[in-house]
C-alpha cells in the first residue's frame, strides 16, 4: 500500500519520467556517470516518498524447460553406459540343450568321484553326505557347479526358450519359469537315466538359504562389527542375483559405512549400469562424485535422480550439494521441490538420518545446520516431545560417529529426561556407551531399551549386542534367553552361535551341539562355531569328530584365544582332538 504525502502522483511521474525529449531511449541503456547518477535520482523517490513497487509475474512457460525423460536417460547413458545383460544369440537351441547335457553329465561324474573318496574314510551314509556337503560348501566347489551348470541354463533360456528380456508382468513370468523348471527336471532325468542306475530314497535336498535371510545376516554382522562377514553376506547375495540393483545398492551403501568409498562408487555404478532409472544408486553415486571433485558428474546425476526419484530426501540432498557450491539460487529452487512432497522440518528429520545411515560428513552437517535453523540451537527445547527425542537422537548419533561421547551423552540425558519412555533416545545411549567400552552401562541401557514400549529400528541389534555383553559377562541364561529370542524372530548364523556358546557353558551338551550345527548350516565358514563343535566332542569322548572339527576350525583361521588355550587344555586332558600332532 503507498502512504499519503505531500508529493502529488503528477510530480511523483514527472520525476520518474522525464517529459523532455530523449530522455528515455529504447534497448540497453549506455553505461556513463550522468545516466547512472540519474538512476541514482531517480531510485530515491520512492525511499523520499515512503513508498514501494509490488510487481507480480505469471509465465506462462518456463524460462528454462524441464528436461525430458530422454534427455535425461541419455545423460545418465553418457556417464555410465547400460549393460548389456543378453547377448544375442550365439548358438542354436540343440547346441545349447546338448550342452545343458554335457555340463550334467560332468558335474554328475564329479560330484560321484567327491561322493567315493568321503567312502574311503566314512562307513555311515548319513555321515558321508554330511561330509560330501560340508566339503562343497567349504571349498568353494558348490558355488563353481553352480557356476558351471548357470551358463549352460541361461544359453537354453536364450536360444530354445527365445527369452532375452526381463518379464515384468507376474504372470508371465510364473508361466515361463514353470515351463523352464519343467523342461529343465526332464533334461535332467533323461541324461541321468542314461548314465547312471541310482536310488531315489537315497537323494537329499540340500539346505538353502533364502535372499532376505542373508540380507538380515549382513545386517546382524554389521551390528555386531564383523565387517567382513557382513561384505561375505552382501557378496553371496550380488553372486546370487548379478542383476539384482537392489543388491548392488545395499553393497554400496554398507562400502560408505565403513569408509570405502572406492568400492561404494563401483556398486552404485553397476546398479546403474543395470537400470539406468534407479534413483537412490544415481543419488549416492553423484554424491561420490562430488566427492572425488567431479563437479559436472555430479551435477548430472543429481539432476537424473531428482528426475527419477522426486523423494523430498532426494531433493534436499541435491539441495545440500548446491549450497556446497554456493549456487543458493539452485538450493532454493531445489527445496521448493523438496517441501512440496512433506513439511520441511519433516524433510530435513528424514535427510539427516539417511545421511548419517551412509556417513557422508559434509552433507550430514548441512542437514545438521537446517535442522537447528528449523528447531532451534536447543534440540530439547520449545518443540513437542517426540520431535525433541527425535533431534536428540540424530544429533547424538552425529556426536557418536565422531567419536564425541561426552557430547552425546550430555543431549540424550537432556532428551531421556524430558521423555523416560522413548525407547529410541535410550537405544542410541546405549550404543555411546557401548562404543565407549562403559560396558556395565551399556548392558542396563540396552536392558531398558528392550523393556520400554515401542518401535526401535535396530532392535536386534540392540538384542544381539545385550546378548554378547551378558554372554561376555558370563551370565548365561540370560545370553541364551536373548539369542534364543533372537532366532525365533530371525533365525541366523550369529544367534544360533550365541545359543550354542551359552548352553554348552551351562553343560546343556545336546542341547549347545544342536544350536550350533544350526548355526553351522547359515554359515559352515565360521571358525568359533568349528572350534567349540571340537570342544563339545573332545568332552564326549568322539575322537574322530573331535579331530575333524578341529581341522576345520584351523583350516577357517580360529583366532579366539581364549578358546584356543580351552581347546589345547582339553585335548592335553582327554590325550587326542590334534589331529596335526597325534600319532
Amino acid at each position: 500500500m503507498t502512504e499519503k504525502t505531500g508529493v502529488t502522483r503528477e510530480a511523483l511521474d514527472e520525476q520518474l519520467f522525464p517529459s523532455k525529449p530523449g530522455s528515455r531511449t529504447k534497448g540497453a541503456p549506455k553505461k556513463d556517470p550522468a545516466a547512472e547518477e540519474l538512476a541514482k535520482e531517480q531510485s530515491a523517490v520512492y525511499a523520499e516518498a515512503s513508498t514501494y513497487m509490488v510487481v507480480k509475474v505469471k509465465l506462462e512457460k518456463p524460462l528454462i524447460p524441464k528436461r525430458s525423460t530422454e534427455s535425461v536417460a541419455a545423460s545418465v547413458a553418457e556417464l555410465v553406459p547400460l549393460q548389456d545383460l543378453y547377448p544375442k544369440h550365439t548358438m542354436s537351441a540343440e547346441a545349447a540343450s546338448a550342452e545343458l547335457h554335457n555340463q550334467i553329465t560332468t558335474i554328475a561324474n564329479q560330484l560321484l568321484d567327491e561322493y567315493r573318496r568321503k567312502s574311503e574314510s566314512v562307513d555311515d551314509p548319513v555321515q558321508k553326505r554330511q561330509a560330501l556337503f560340508y566339503d562343497l560348501n567349504s571349498t568353494g566347489k558348490f558355488f563353481a557347479y553352480k557356476e558351471q551348470m548357470k551358463r549352460a541354463v541361461v544359453k537354453v533360456v536364450r536360444e530354445k526358450f527365445k527369452q532375452t528380456s526381463a518379464l515384468l508382468d507376474p504372470r508371465e513370468r510364473e508361466t515361463f519359469l514353470a515351463e523352464l523348471y519343467s523342461y529343465l527336471i526332464k533334461q535332467l532325468h533323461a541324461t541321468l537315466n542314461k548314465s547312471f542306475v541310482h536310488n531315489t530314497a537315497d537323494l537329499v535336498t540340500p539346505f538353502s538359504i533364502d535372499m532376505d535371510k542373508i540380507r538380515f545376516a549382513a545386517k546382524e554382522a554389521e551390528g555386531r562389527d564383523l565387517f567382513d562377514k557382513a561384505a561375505k553376506y552382501h557378496q553371496e547375495c550380488i553372486a546370487r542375483r548379478k542383476t539384482d540393483v537392489s543388491c548392488w545398492y545395499d553393497y554400496g551403501c554398507f562400502c560408505m559405512r565403513i569408509g570405502d568409498i572406492a568400492k561404494a562408487d563401483e556398486c552404485f555404478r553397476e546398479a546403474v549400469s543395470i537400470n539406468q532409472a534407479h534413483g537412490p544408486s544415481m543419488l549416492l553415486a553423484a554424491v561420490i562424485a562430488w566427492m572425488n571433485e567431479q563437479f559436472d558428474v555430479a551435477t548430472a546425476l543429481f539432476e537424473a535422480a531428482t528426475h527419477y526419484e522426486s523423494t523430498g530426501i532426494a531433493w534436499a540432498v541435491r539441495s545440500l550439494y548446491h549450497n556446497l557450491l554456493e549456487d543458493d539460487i539452485s538450493a532454493d529452487m531445489c527445496m521448493q521441490e523438496a517441501i512440496k512432497v512433506a513439511p520441511k522440518k519433516q524433510v530435513w528429520l528424514d535427510t539427516a538420518s539417511f545421511l548419517l545411515n551412509i556417513k557422508v560428513g559434509a552433507f550430514v552437517e548441512g542437514a545438521l545446520r537446517e535442522l537447528k535453523v528449523e528447531f532451534g540451537e536447543r534440540c530439547a527445547s520449545g518443540v513437542p516431545p517426540a520431535e525433541a527425542s527425535e533431534m536428540a537422537a540424530i544429533f547424538a548419533t552425529y556426536h557418536l560417529q565422531q567419536e564425541q561421547y561426552a557430547e552425546a551423552l550430555e543431549l540424550l540425558d537432556e532428551a531421556i529426561t524430558a521423555d523416560v519412555t522413548n525407547p529410541v533416545t535410550v537405544g542410541v545411549k546405549g550404543h555411546v556407551l557401548y562404543r565407549s567400552k562403559d560396558f556395565g552401562a551399556a548392558r542396563e541401557t540396552y536392558k531398558r531399551a528392550l523393556d520400554l514400549p515401542g518401535d526401535l529400528s535396530d532392535l536386534e541389534v540392540i538384542r544381539l549386542r545385550l546378548a554378547a555383553l551378558y554372554l561376555e559377562n558370563a551370565d548365561y541364561e540370560l545370553a541364551k534367553s536373548l539369542f534364543m529370542q533372537a532366532s525365533a524372530k530371525n533365525p541366523s548364523a550369529i544367534s544360533w552361535e550365541g545359543v550354542g556358546i551359552a548352553s554348552f557353558k551351562l553343560g546343556y551338551i545336546e542341547e549347545a551341539e544342536r544350536a550350533l550345527a544350526e548355526s553351522n548350516m547359515y554359515d559352515n565358514a565360521n571358525p568359533k562355531v568349528w572350534g567349540y563343535l571340537s570342544l563339545l566332542c573332545l568332552q564326549t569322548g568322539r575322537r574322530t569328530e573331535a579331530e575333524q572339527t578341529y581341522k576345520y576350525a584351523v583350516r577357517h583361521g580360529l583366532v579366539d584365544a581364549d578358546l584356543v588355550a580351552e581347546l589345547e587344555a582339553k585335548q592335553v586332558e582327554v590325550g587326542f582332538g590334534q589331529p596335526f600332532v597325534d600319532a
